[in-house]
């Protein structure tokens, strides 16, 4: 025979364990009732069983020498299946139970009376049960009074649950870092963890006896005192800021969630001290602010992009020396930009940023009109708050300095060759160094080598 299973299973064992009972100390309360459970039915066992996935447990056992037995042979397992009184008159005629271990064996079951412990929310926990090694039946009088039993001891289980909360909600109140208070509407505070002496260095009866309208900072009493009013009208508070005052005279800034209880007057609110928080912030915003005017005030090219080279910012003057505007460029890639015959350079680039965070050296691109540009870049990968690694990028176009060094390269090649030809020979004197330095065509025409010319005095 298929054994019985609620229809809610999963959410009654769930509820079950949320009730934290399950294997707890014997307590002397559960055990009054099994002993009335007892004397009222004349029966020599009584139990509070708890149902759980392949056990049942005994919260309180008269009368029987053992904790638990499996689920799968209990009689409670077909008592919480409906929500009245599940009766077994005689278990050896009983299909379901005849062949039972527990009937054929210790405790000899005959009778069984059973009412299931059913919570608030309606799933059945357990049962409040009565066993006798004869067969049996219940007088109308005492059904009900096993039935006012079961519902105390149901009572009893969720009482219990809640002064566990009770104490989880205390051992919190007092060890929390953050601000936990329940105030009145007057403005008094009604009762305030530590936290408010350890951040405020209030004493706890400085801060019962004096309304904190008087400790908020005069600039934000009006915005508070609006708060308030809305509290008053059930509407709960979030993210609520004002400052509020130290010992020391000066002032905090907090955050505050409250709840409204409309019928007591009282406020549950939880603070937070986000003082350093916002100097923190406000020092972004001014480090966030000078970078700003920095990047778009830059003369040379400053940018942002992304490691496949996609620009994510760019600034003014460095778009525009480029031919473009910044949004032209944003969403563009370098390979965009840069000639086909560097691109191999550009790859090299991007894998070098990737791998050491770091890359530096001369990039040549093409201006909007087709005219190319060089610069000198040094580049640095960083990481965003969200973990992706982007590129900030910082170069100077130094194409007419390179301009300008290969005319002077190619001017000095020129002049060596005009000499060279010409057989006219020339030095300089390096009057700092008291040196004399030959040119190549000079040193040719004396037949003076490198090493001769080496340590030359010139008697100046």
């Amino acid at each position: 025979m298929k054994n019985p299973i609620p229809s809610n299973e999963n959410e009654r064992l769930k509820a079950l364990q949320n009730y934290q009972i399950l294997d707890s100390l014997k307590e002397v309360e559960f055990d009054r009732f099994t002993e009335l459970a007892s004397l009222i039915c004349d029966v020599p066992i009584s139990l509070i069983t708890l149902i759980g996935t392949d056990r049942q447990w005994f919260k309180s056992n008269k009368g029987l020498n053992c904790n638990e037995t499996p689920r799968d042979v209990s009689f409670c397992q077909y008592a919480i299946m409906e929500p009245q009184i599940f009766e077994v008159l005689d278990a050896t005629k009983d299909e379901r139970f005849k062949d039972n271990i527990l009937v054929n064996n210790y405790p000899d079951i005959r009778f069984y009376a059973g009412y299931p412990l059913i919570d608030p929310h309606g799933y059945a926990l357990g049962t409040l049960c009565i066993i006798d090694n004869v067969p049996r039946i219940l007088s109308e009088n005492q059904k009900s009074a096993l039935k006012l039993l079961a519902d105390q001891v149901i009572e009893l289980i969720v009482e219990r649950r809640q002064r566990e909360e009770l104490k989880s909600f205390e051992r919190l109140f007092n060890v929390s870092i953050d601000l936990m208070c329940i105030a009145g509407l007057d403005g008094y505070f009604r009762k305030v963890n530590p936290s408010f002496t350890m951040i405020f260095g209030w004493e706890e009866k400085q801060l019962l006896s004096e309304s904190f309208f008087n400790l908020i900072h005069p600039d934000d009493l009006f915005s508070t005192q609006k708060e308030i009013a809305k509290l008053a009208t059930g509407v709960n508070t979030i993210n609520f800021t004002h400052r509020f005052k130290t010992i020391n005279g000066d002032y905090r800034i907090l955050q505050w969630v409250a709840t409204p209880e409309i019928k007591s007057d009282n406020l549950f609110a939880i603070g937070r001290d986000i003082t350093e928080e916002k100097r923190i912030v406000e020092q972004i915003k001014v480090s966030e602010n000078k970078f700003r005017s920095f990047f778009e005030n830059s003369q040379g090219l400053m940018c942002t992009h992304d490691l496949n080279g996609i620009f994510v910012t760019v600034n003014k003057s460095g778009a525009a020396l480029l031919g473009y505007t910044p949004d032209e460029l944003v969403g563009k890639s370098l390979f965009d930009i840069v000639p086909h015959k560097y691109q191999d350079n550009l790859k090299g680039y991007l894998h070098k940023i990737t791998k050491d965070k770091t890359a530096s050296g001369l990039m040549t691109t093409i201006h909007k009109n087709g005219t190319i540009l060089v610069w000198l870049f040094n580049n640095i990968a960083e990481t965003d708050v969200d973990g992706n690694i982007y590129v900030i990028g910082n170069s100077i176009d130094i194409t007419e300095r390179m301009k300008l060094e290969k005319e002077l390269k190619d001017s000095k090649e020129l002049m060596e060759q005009t000499n060279k030809v010409a057989r006219v020979g020339g030095w300089e004197i390096l009057v700092s160094q008291n040196k004399i330095t030959l040119s190549e065509i000079t040193k040719e025409i004396y037949s003076i080598n490198e090493s001769q010319l080496f340590g030359i005095e010139l008697g100046i």
